[in-house]
Protein backbone atom coordinates (compact mmCIF):
# COMPACT_ATOMS: atom_id res chain seq x y z
CA UNK A 1 0.00 0.00 0.00
CA UNK A 2 2.64 2.18 0.84
CA UNK A 3 4.52 1.74 -2.68
CA UNK A 4 1.33 2.67 -4.34
CA UNK A 5 0.10 5.71 -1.99
CA UNK A 6 3.70 6.96 -3.15
CA UNK A 7 3.30 6.23 -7.02
CA UNK A 8 -0.22 7.94 -6.61
CA UNK A 9 1.67 11.05 -4.66
CA UNK A 10 3.88 11.46 -7.20
CA UNK A 11 2.57 10.63 -10.21
CA UNK A 12 -1.44 12.20 -9.62
CA UNK A 13 -1.36 14.80 -6.60
CA UNK A 14 2.41 16.42 -6.71
CA UNK A 15 1.24 16.87 -10.60
CA UNK A 16 -1.74 18.27 -9.86
CA UNK A 17 -0.71 20.42 -7.06
CA UNK A 18 2.35 22.40 -9.48
CA UNK A 19 -0.69 22.85 -11.87
CA UNK A 20 -3.06 24.21 -9.02
CA UNK A 21 0.03 26.65 -7.72
CA UNK A 22 0.54 27.46 -11.53
CA UNK A 23 -2.71 28.29 -12.55
CA UNK A 24 -2.93 30.35 -9.08
CA UNK A 25 -0.22 32.77 -10.06
CA UNK A 26 -0.80 32.88 -13.62
CA UNK A 27 -4.42 34.04 -12.66
CA UNK A 28 -2.75 36.82 -10.40
CA UNK A 29 -0.21 38.00 -12.91
CA UNK A 30 -2.89 38.47 -15.52
CA UNK A 31 -5.00 39.90 -13.30
CA UNK A 32 -2.35 42.56 -12.40
CA UNK A 33 -1.61 43.14 -16.14
CA UNK A 34 -5.16 43.25 -17.34
CA UNK A 35 -5.57 46.42 -14.47
CA UNK A 36 -2.28 47.60 -16.18
CA UNK A 37 -3.32 47.42 -19.60
CA UNK A 38 -6.80 48.80 -18.75
CA UNK A 39 -4.93 52.03 -17.19
CA UNK A 40 -2.85 52.40 -20.24
CA UNK A 41 -5.75 52.85 -22.56
CA UNK A 42 -7.60 55.15 -19.97
CA UNK A 43 -4.75 57.14 -19.98
CA UNK A 44 -4.62 57.00 -24.19
CA UNK A 45 -8.21 57.97 -23.79
CA UNK A 46 -8.00 60.33 -21.83
CA UNK A 47 -4.87 61.95 -23.91
CA UNK A 48 -7.23 61.87 -26.95
CA UNK A 49 -10.39 63.46 -24.96
CA UNK A 50 -7.74 66.45 -24.13
CA UNK A 51 -6.55 66.59 -27.30
CA UNK A 52 -9.85 66.50 -29.56
CA UNK A 53 -11.36 69.12 -26.76
CA UNK A 54 -8.88 72.13 -27.07
CA UNK A 55 -8.75 71.26 -30.88
CA UNK A 56 -12.29 71.94 -31.09
CA UNK A 57 -11.96 74.87 -28.31
CA UNK A 58 -9.38 76.47 -30.41
CA UNK A 59 -11.25 75.51 -33.94
CA UNK A 60 -14.45 77.36 -32.72
CA UNK A 61 -13.01 80.19 -31.83
CA UNK A 62 -10.63 80.59 -34.61
CA UNK A 63 -12.03 83.75 -36.03
CA UNK A 64 -11.60 85.44 -31.59
CA UNK A 65 -7.67 84.79 -31.64
CA UNK A 66 -8.18 87.88 -28.79
CA UNK A 67 -11.05 85.77 -26.75
CA UNK A 68 -10.00 84.84 -23.12
CA UNK A 69 -10.32 81.08 -24.19
CA UNK A 70 -8.84 81.33 -27.11
CA UNK A 71 -5.42 82.37 -25.32
CA UNK A 72 -5.81 79.84 -22.78
CA UNK A 73 -6.43 77.13 -25.31
CA UNK A 74 -2.85 78.05 -26.76
CA UNK A 75 -1.28 78.23 -23.28
CA UNK A 76 -2.36 74.36 -22.89
CA UNK A 77 -1.14 73.07 -26.44
CA UNK A 78 2.65 71.99 -25.30
CA UNK A 79 0.99 69.93 -21.99
CA UNK A 80 -1.83 68.07 -24.40
CA UNK A 81 0.24 67.79 -27.23
CA UNK A 82 3.32 67.23 -25.61
CA UNK A 83 3.57 63.92 -27.80
CA UNK A 84 3.17 65.22 -31.13
CA UNK A 85 6.16 66.78 -33.02
CA UNK A 86 5.03 68.57 -35.76
CA UNK A 87 1.46 70.15 -33.90
CA UNK A 88 4.40 71.61 -30.68
CA UNK A 89 6.42 72.81 -33.74
CA UNK A 90 3.61 74.51 -35.29
CA UNK A 91 2.95 76.75 -32.18
CA UNK A 92 6.29 77.38 -31.29
CA UNK A 93 6.66 79.18 -34.59
CA UNK A 94 3.41 80.64 -34.04
CA UNK A 95 4.31 81.69 -30.54
CA UNK A 96 7.35 82.95 -31.41
CA UNK A 97 5.74 85.09 -34.30
CA UNK A 98 3.43 86.61 -31.70
CA UNK A 99 6.29 87.57 -29.95
CA UNK A 100 7.09 89.76 -32.63
CA UNK A 101 4.78 92.70 -33.07
CA UNK A 102 7.18 94.91 -35.12
CA UNK A 103 6.91 92.33 -38.41
CA UNK A 104 5.38 93.04 -41.74
CA UNK A 105 1.73 92.19 -42.07
CA UNK A 106 1.84 90.64 -38.46
CA UNK A 107 -2.02 90.33 -38.25
CA UNK A 108 -2.10 88.33 -41.28
CA UNK A 109 0.92 86.27 -41.00
CA UNK A 110 -1.06 84.93 -37.17
CA UNK A 111 -3.52 83.97 -39.63
CA UNK A 112 -1.25 81.74 -41.42
CA UNK A 113 0.05 80.62 -38.72
CA UNK A 114 -2.92 79.83 -36.49
CA UNK A 115 -4.66 77.92 -39.68
CA UNK A 116 -1.41 75.93 -40.02
CA UNK A 117 -1.00 75.24 -35.85
CA UNK A 118 -5.10 73.94 -36.35
CA UNK A 119 -3.70 71.99 -39.49
CA UNK A 120 -1.12 70.19 -37.70
CA UNK A 121 -3.48 69.37 -34.59
CA UNK A 122 -6.40 68.45 -37.25
CA UNK A 123 -4.29 65.90 -39.45
CA UNK A 124 -3.08 64.40 -36.28
CA UNK A 125 -6.65 63.55 -35.05
CA UNK A 126 -7.74 62.13 -38.06
CA UNK A 127 -9.76 65.07 -39.57
CA UNK A 128 -8.42 64.84 -42.53
CA UNK A 129 -11.70 66.55 -44.57
CA UNK A 130 -10.59 69.97 -42.86
CA UNK A 131 -9.49 71.60 -45.31
CA UNK A 132 -6.59 74.80 -44.76
CA UNK A 133 -9.06 76.87 -46.44
CA UNK A 134 -11.68 75.55 -43.86
CA UNK A 135 -9.62 76.18 -41.10
CA UNK A 136 -9.53 79.82 -42.60
CA UNK A 137 -13.38 80.66 -42.44
CA UNK A 138 -15.52 81.12 -39.54
CA UNK A 139 -18.81 82.28 -39.03
CA UNK A 140 -19.16 85.61 -37.27
CA UNK A 141 -22.77 87.11 -36.86
CA UNK A 142 -22.94 90.57 -37.57
CA UNK A 143 -25.34 91.26 -34.76
CA UNK A 144 -22.39 90.72 -32.86
CA UNK A 145 -20.32 93.42 -34.73
CA UNK A 146 -23.34 95.87 -34.09
CA UNK A 147 -23.41 94.46 -30.62
CA UNK A 148 -20.40 95.58 -29.72
CA UNK A 149 -20.32 98.73 -31.78
CA UNK A 150 -23.20 99.68 -29.37
CA UNK A 151 -21.45 99.05 -26.16
CA UNK A 152 -18.28 100.69 -27.68
CA UNK A 153 -20.88 103.94 -28.04
CA UNK A 154 -22.38 103.19 -24.92
CA UNK A 155 -18.78 103.44 -23.10
CA UNK A 156 -17.91 106.79 -25.08
CA UNK A 157 -21.33 108.27 -23.80
CA UNK A 158 -20.62 107.58 -20.49
CA UNK A 159 -17.01 108.90 -20.15
CA UNK A 160 -18.81 112.43 -22.28
CA UNK A 161 -21.43 111.90 -19.32
CA UNK A 162 -18.70 111.80 -16.50
CA UNK A 163 -16.12 114.87 -17.83
CA UNK A 164 -19.86 117.22 -18.51
CA UNK A 165 -20.44 116.54 -14.82
CA UNK A 166 -17.27 117.22 -13.53
CA UNK A 167 -17.25 119.86 -15.41
CA UNK A 168 -20.50 121.03 -14.01
CA UNK A 169 -19.51 120.34 -10.79
CA UNK A 170 -16.53 122.62 -11.01
CA UNK A 171 -18.48 125.38 -12.22
CA UNK A 172 -20.91 125.05 -9.50
CA UNK A 173 -18.07 125.11 -7.16
CA UNK A 174 -16.81 128.22 -8.72
CA UNK A 175 -20.66 130.32 -8.43
CA UNK A 176 -20.80 128.55 -4.68
CA UNK A 177 -17.12 130.53 -3.70
CA UNK A 178 -17.92 133.79 -6.31
CA UNK A 179 -21.24 133.91 -4.14
CA UNK A 180 -20.25 133.05 -0.64
CA UNK A 181 -17.28 135.48 -1.39
CA UNK A 182 -14.79 132.69 -0.59
CA UNK A 183 -12.93 133.16 -4.33
CA UNK A 184 -9.32 135.53 -4.13
CA UNK A 185 -6.63 135.24 -7.08
CA UNK A 186 -5.15 132.64 -5.40
CA UNK A 187 -7.80 130.37 -5.92
CA UNK A 188 -7.16 127.45 -8.09
CA UNK A 189 -11.00 127.62 -9.56
CA UNK A 190 -10.64 131.13 -9.98
CA UNK A 191 -10.98 131.80 -13.81
CA UNK A 192 -8.05 134.17 -13.71
CA UNK A 193 -5.39 131.21 -12.13
CA UNK A 194 -7.10 128.74 -15.13
CA UNK A 195 -6.23 131.24 -18.09
CA UNK A 196 -2.72 131.51 -16.41
CA UNK A 197 -2.35 127.20 -16.67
Amino acid sequence: MSKELSFQLWFYWIPYFIILLLTIAAIYVSAIQAVKVGRKLDNKVQKDNAKRSLFLLLFSLRGSPVHYDFVKGLNQIEVVFEDVPPVIQAWRFHRASLDNKTQANAVKNWEIERTALLSAMSTHLGYSSISPSELLRDYYPEYHEYQWKAEQDYRKLKIDLYRSGIEVNQLLAFQLKNNLGLLDDSDPDNPKQLDKQ
